[in-house]
């Protein structure tokens, strides 16, 4: 793979994976859950914000049917799917990724090397548990070599503050406006 595609893909994990870190400090959100796959290793690791909080094989596609590399949504979710391209095989636990045809589910074939038509197959009990775990829109990352959440901090980035679940008054409000514009004046 390009090192250019490979900055890209770490700088868009870092990014979703960014406000999980010190911009929930003071907050009751809970951490976003971000799924990486890591084609080369066959396994699947699934953060909540930049903890791990399990991991599992998986079997990716074979020779032919390779699936695609990237960062993706899960668009839509079914506990008993079957699938519309290879005759109706069974794809419970199904959270498609792409509608062309590519999802995370369910299989009783999990072997530890590329064997699917391009899904990410999962042990049947890791991807029921998967399944409740996560939400529509949750992202999952899908990488020839593993990746891993990593903690950003800029100056230009949105950081908290003391009082970050206190509503500010209009007083503190023009006071950090003031302070911020000093700021900016300074650089």
């Amino acid at each position: 793979m390009k090192l250019n595609n490979r900055l890209k893909v770490t700088a868009a994990l870092t990014a979703i994976l960014l406000w999980s870190g010190n911009a929930l400090a003071n907050s009751d959100i809970k951490d976003p859950l971000t799924m990486v796959v890591s084609l080369k290793d066959q396994q699947i690791t699934v953060y909540r914000g930049m903890q791990t909080i399990t991991t599992s094989k998986v079997s990716s596609g074979k020779k032919g049917h390779r699936t695609p590399t990237g960062i993706f949504s899960v668009m839509e979710k079914r506990r008993h799917h079957r699938s519309n391209i290879y005759r109706g095989a069974p794809m419970p636990f199904m959270q498609r990724l792409t509608w062309s045809g590519i999802a995370l589910h369910a299989s009783n074939s999990v072997p530890n090397h590329p064997a699917s038509h391009g899904c990410v197959r999962l042990k049947h009990g890791f991807a029921g548990e998967l399944f409740s775990m996560d939400t529509r829109g949750a992202h999952v990352v899908i990488e020839h070599d593993p990746q891993a959440p990593r903690q950003i901090e800029h100056k230009f980035l949105f950081q908290p503050t003391a009082s970050a679940s206190a509503p500010a008054t209009n007083e503190q409000a023009e006071t950090s406006e003031k302070e911020d514009k000093r700021q900016l004046t300074k650089q």
